[in-house]
């Protein structure tokens, strides 16, 4: 429900800014981002923890696709994040770290919309898109009193996931991006996009 709220809302944006449309991509671009993930809800039980002394940083993402046609693109991804918790009354810490990789696939829909709506959102500011991700995480818990060995283990597994995005160009070759779904990590991402 949340993500046809916000793509209504993009859309209803777009329409209002809307001008004389170019296509904003064609065969052989490339588009790169990087960005950040929001909502995560914790590596397999591992949040973002409420220790007396913890450290790290939002889950950071990145992604490139090569456009097989005007509306087609395929790709690859990557993630990173961790977390640390010291917990001073029993001098015990807890750390853990994911990291994802995967393949994706993006399907540029402004022109589709443009067309079944009978609207002009302009094609070269406006990016509306579906991606559709599989990808593969791993993960390594660690815990113990740091005088003592540590305890720990690791895996991964295979993870799908469906992206609706937006895409803004404030530029021809440069603009910010939101995405909600599951995507590298998380229910939300948002960075930043360049295209060459």
């Amino acid at each position: 429900m949340k993500t046809t709220i916000t793509l209504l809302c993009s859309l209803a944006v777009a329409c209002l800014l809307s001008f004389t449309a170019q296509a904003q991509y064609a065969k052989g671009d490339v588009t790169a981002s990087v960005g950040l993930s929001l909502g995560v809800r914790g590596a397999y039980g591992s949040g973002y923890g409420f220790g007396d002394n913890y450290s790290g940083f939002l889950p950071v993402t990145a992604n490139i696709e090569y456009n097989v046609s005007d509306v087609f693109a395929i790709g690859g991804y990557g993630g990173y994040y961790g977390r640390s918790y010291r917990y001073s009354n029993y001098n015990y810490r807890n750390r853990f770290s994911v990291t994802a990789f995967g393949a994706r696939g993006t399907y540029h829909g402004t022109p589709l919309i443009n067309k079944l709506l009978d609207v002009n959102i302009p094609e070269e500011k406006w990016d509306l898109y579906g991606t559709l991700l599989l990808g593969y995480e791993m993960y390594t818990v660690t815990w113990g009193d740091d005088r003592f060995r540590q305890e720990g283990y690791s895996a991964g597994g295979f993870v799908p996931g469906l992206v609706f995005g937006t895409r803004y160009f404030f530029s021809p070759k440069f603009g910010a991006f939101l995405e909600l779904g599951r995507g590298t990590y998380g229910a939300a991402s948002i960075g930043i996009s360049g295209k060459f």
